[in-house]
């Protein structure tokens, strides 16, 4: 897969890949490097700095200082136990990682080689949710992520509701039009693209989302890890755009970005792309956190992310930092996802 060597795939991540054989097939790790300032790839940005611009969003008063407090907390924290001393296999710097069938059981079954290959890292595992993770709970450490909203059956949860039928509605009454691109894309609506991305997600929501190379975007879709999916205007003009994964029976939409200047609710009509793709395919679909009313409006049902991790390997006073952050976080989790579900 080519996007292995791109040199610089994430602007804001002093990121590596490297290949590992785990049984029969070769695995992508990434391999965080210290000045690594994106969320995705760097524990204590996730819940130092990051977690705290998501607190000041949902304006929470006094229990969003408190939470602002114990953000600080992990994130020196973190910092003093070195959590962020971690690979991720099978990762490419995305929100939501999702993974083909047996991924994640092959690497939990030859974690002895990652951790000879890597004896000074935690291995991490992103992205894991009751979609791809069931009866081991009990066995790895599991440290809540996030609240993700999922749709098991698109059909039935999305494309009946009043406020679905308005959304699609958007595509007859505008001059606009739906292009995939699937393996190659066009230098200028890749270039595009990428400006509306950042422009969402660097510029409006965080400057720790991750900053992706226009040469790594391009390699993840000419591997087709990424297809793109974009709206032009009838005159050619890029307007908005997503791009989604697929395991075997999985679909996310890691990114997106519209133009938020235009007349055009793009944001509504861009967002009807990823499920019409899983509903037409007959897929899952991990429609990742963030807009949650507007996501249970449509359908989507709310569910607990969490990384897990592996570091048995690790001295004690490492494994300590992990333990501690799990258990404070799992103490949470039943107020989270209570709260998410209002």
């Amino acid at each position: 897969m080519n996007v292995i060597l791109t040199l610089k795939p994430i602007k804001n991540a002093n990121l590596t890949f490297k290949v590992s054989k785990l049984g029969t097939r070769n695995f992508a790790i990434a391999v965080p490097q210290k000045g690594t300032k994106t969320w995705t790839l760097s524990q204590t940005i996730a819940l130092g700095p990051m977690l705290r611009e998501e607190i000041a969003r949902e304006k929470m008063g006094f229990k969003g200082f408190l939470f602002s407090a114990l953000s600080f907390c992990f994130q020196g924290f973190g910092k003093l136990f070195q959590i962020n001393e971690a690979i991720y296999p099978s990762h490419f710097g995305f929100s939501t990682t999702i993974y083909n069938k047996g991924d994640i059981a092959r690497v939990l079954k030859n974690t002895e080689s990652l951790k000879a290959q890597f004896p000074k890292h935690a291995i991490i595992i992103r992205s894991i949710n009751s979609m791809n993770f069931r009866g081991r709970e009990n066995k790895f450490r599991l440290i809540p992520s996030r609240v993700i909203f999922v749709m098991n059956d698109v059909e039935e949860q999305w494309y009946s509701r009043t406020d679905t039928k308005a959304d699609l509605k958007i595509f007859e009454d505008n001059d606009i039009e739906l292009k995939n691109y699937t393996k190659s894309i066009p230098d200028d609506v890749l270039a595009r693209c990428k400006e509306l991305y950042d422009d969402l997600y660097l510029q409006k929501y965080s400057l720790h989302n991750p900053d992706y190379s226009i040469e790594y975007l391009r390699d993840l879709i000419e591997s087709d890890v990424l297809r793109f999916h974009v709206i032009h205007s009838k005159s050619g003009k890029v307007l908005a755009f997503c791009a989604t994964q697929k395991s075997d029976n999985v679909l996310a939409c890691p990114i997106l970005g519209y133009d938020k200047n235009s007349s055009i609710p793009l944001y509504r009509a861009i967002m009807c792309v990823a499920p019409m793709i899983a509903m037409k395919a007959k897929l899952a679909l991990n429609h990742s956190a963030g807009a949650p009313i507007f996501k249970k409006n449509r359908g989507a049902i709310a569910m607990m992310e969490y990384i897990l991790v592996i570091d048995d390997h690790l001295p004690s006073w490492r494994r300590f930092g992990y333990s501690m952050i799990a258990k404070v976080l799992r103490s949470f989790e039943n107020e989270i996802l209570k709260a998410a579900n209002k």
